[in-house]
């Protein structure tokens, strides 16, 4: 479980890095919408292993 926490932390990192840079570049309102989309539900998975693997 902690090897899927990982991957899930990174790839969270990485949209919240992509989502600042597409947002501070301008670009179009619905790529900045589905990024911030994919950002939540990473957050969200992020949340729910971070639960699970505290209690482990």
């Amino acid at each position: 479980m902690l090897k899927y926490f990982r991957a899930i932390s990174l790839l969270e990192g990485l949209s919240f890095l992509a989502i600042l840079s597409v947002s501070f570049g301008l670009v179009s309102r619905d790529f900045v919408f589905m990024l911030g989309m994919a950002h939540g539900v990473l957050f969200m998975l992020y949340l729910f292993l971070s639960l699970i693997v505290s209690n482990k």
